[in-house]
């Protein structure tokens, strides 16, 4: 089997976290309002989900103060057909990323927690803006030591509104920085 096919088309991001109830389905709900879909793909799934769970109520409340539309989601199991067909996996926890990578090694390249790769994504940007999205996540793992250590999502499920809150908080953030992250700079055209 080969590791992986890129394709030239939208870069396909998969999400995943334990249920795939409240944060890797708030993360594609809200990637797929906030990110351009010609640009990005976005999937989700839970390294222990049931499936066709509905997102957790308050979850799912804290996305309607978000934006208009919120789409019908239901939870779907991990698969090693979801994880293949992605560009880059992205888990709320290293103990997620590191149970995908267990599972199925040809994917370690593209599988990193959502806090590290922002974190690596943005010093490799930075040093070069015009790079493509899958330049950054080919280059990220080559990166993944510079970073260190980063947190883990913490899970929100049957906390109060408040942790919900911050937790979309948290997500949004990092999900702005990630489209912000996997968007080339034109560079700009020297003066004539």
């Amino acid at each position: 089997m080969t590791e992986h096919a890129y394709s030239a088309g939208p870069l396909r991001i998969h999400f995943v976290c334990t249920a795939n109830i409240c944060r890797s389905a708030y993360c594609q709900a809200r990637a797929a309002h906030l990110f351009n879909p010609s640009r990005f793909e976005v999937s989700s799934s839970g390294i222990q989900a049931e499936e066709g769970v509905p997102m957790w109520g308050r979850m799912r409340r804290e996305l309607k103060h978000r934006q208009s539309e919120v789409p019908a989601t239901s939870s779907t199991q991990t698969t090693i057909d979801a994880v293949q067909s992605a560009d880059l996996i992205l888990t709320m926890t290293a103990d997620q990323r590191d149970a995908i990578v267990g599972w199925w090694p040809q994917v370690m390249k593209r599988t990193f927690t959502l806090p590290q790769f922002v974190a690596i994504a943005s010093g490799l940007t930075w040093d070069d803006p015009t790079m493509g999205p899958r330049q950054v996540v080919d280059k990220a793992f080559q990166h993944r030591s510079a970073v260190g250590t980063t947190h883990d999502i913490e899970d929100p499920y049957r906390q109060s509104a408040e942790v919900v809150r911050a937790c979309a908080d948290e997500l949004d953030g990092l999900l702005e920085d990630l489209e912000h992250m996997l968007t080339p700079v034109k560079p700009r055209r020297a003066a004539e």
